[in-house]
C-alpha cells in the first residue's frame, strides 16, 4: 500500500498493482515536507539484514510538472537514517533510478529478535509551467538488500534431533 501526504486527486492512497504504474500530484516548486509519497518496509521478528538501496522509474507527464526528486529513509522514531543524492531529475521519459542508503548511516538494519520497520519517502518539487497539479509518476519500485530468516527453535530442534539419530545409528 502506498501512503504518505502526495495531495494527488489520483493517487493518495493505492493497492500497487503489478506492472501498472502509478501518477502522484501536487508537487510545488520546492521541496515541502508534509508533500511525499511513501512506503513502509518492515521486518519481521524472526529475521535480520538490511535494506541497502531502492531502484526505481520515475517520469512526469510534461510542462508544469514536477522535474526534480529527492529520497530519504526514516526509522519507525521518524528519525531520518538516510538519504541519497538530491536533485534527482525527472524528464518525460522513464528514467531508472537506483538509490544508494549505505553511503549515509550504512542503510537501514535490524537484528534478530526485533520488529523494526523504515520508511522510504519520495519528494517531487521544481515544478515550472502552468500545470494546476503537477505530477510525476513510478513504476517498478525494488527494494535491495540482506535478508535472513532465523529457523524457529523448534525447527532447530527437531534438525538436531535428526543428525542425533543419524549418529547413532552409524554406531
Amino acid at each position: 500500500i502506498w501512503s504518505g501526504q502526495s495531495g494527488d486527486s489520483e493517487d493518495t492512497s493505492a493497492t500497487v498493482i503489478p506492472n501498472q504504474s502509478r501518477c502522484f500530484g501536487g508537487w510545488t516548486n520546492t521541496v515541502n515536507p508534509a508533500k511525499y509519497i511513501s512506503f513502509e518496509l518492515s521486518f519481521a521478528s524472526a529475521g535480520y539484514g538490511s535494506i541497502n538501496a531502492v531502484n526505481l522509474d520515475i517520469k512526469n507527464y510534461g510542462n508544469g510538472d514536477a522535474t526534480k526528486f529527492d529520497v530519504a529513509l526514516y526509522d519507525s522514531n521518524n528519525t531520518l537514517v538516510g538519504t541519497t543524492t538530491m536533485g534527482n531529475s525527472i524528464t518525460t521519459s522513464w528514467q531508472d533510478y537506483t538509490l544508494d542508503f549505505t553511503s549515509v548511516n550504512g542503510g537501514a538494519t535490524s537484528v534478530v529478535g526485533s520488529t523494526d520497520a523504515y520508511e522510504v519517502r519520495i519528494y517531487g518539487y521544481d515544478v515550472n509551467g502552468t500545470n494546476t497539479n503537477p505530477r510525476l509518476g513510478l513504476d517498478h519500485v525494488r527494494v535491495l538488500g540482506d535478508v535472513n530468516c532465523v529457523p524457529e527453535p523448534s525447527s532447530f530442534l527437531l534438525s538436531a534431533l535428526g543428525g542425533l539419530v543419524l549418529l547413532r545409528r552409524r554406531r
